[in-house]
């Protein structure tokens, strides 16, 4: 779903799969989003101001660390002393 330059105002998504959507230059008015899929974002800065449910934060954390430059990497295990 091509969202660019989009600007959302007073829209609610509920229960979609937003997998592989670009919210590249988004602007938020008033969004929500419940039980939506997130992952693969493009632009997921564009999202700045919306309403997200508490669940669909596992899904859209990657694409919003990768938007401000977080590297995500596997666990190491423990040093021991």
């Amino acid at each position: 779903m091509d969202l660019t330059r989009a600007r959302l105002d007073h829209v609610e998504f509920v229960r979609c799969d937003l997998t592989g959507a670009d919210f590249t230059g988004v602007t938020v008015a008033a969004a929500r989003f419940n039980d939506c899929r997130f992952d693969r974002l493009a632009g997921a800065g564009g999202l700045a101001g919306a309403e997200v449910g508490a669940g669909d934060l596992i899904s859209l954390a990657p694409s919003l660390a990768a938007a401000i430059g977080i590297a995500i990497v596997a666990n190491s295990p423990a040093r021991q002393p």
